[in-house]
């Protein structure tokens, strides 16, 4: 049953290339997004007493 469904996630990420790259460079910017914001706002906080 994994095993299906393993196969037809990868086939269906190597059959819509450009589909797969715009998800993952959409999730890669947000993460980092994310980051940043939270790395911006702990760095504030600790340079004002």
């Amino acid at each position: 049953m994994i095993d299906e469904l393993l196969k037809i996630a990868v086939r269906n990420l190597t059959r819509r290339k450009v589909r797969t790259f715009f998800t993952m460079l959409g999730i890669i910017i947000a993460v980092g997004s994310i980051t940043a914001l939270v790395s911006i706002t702990e760095g504030s906080n600790e340079a004002v007493p």
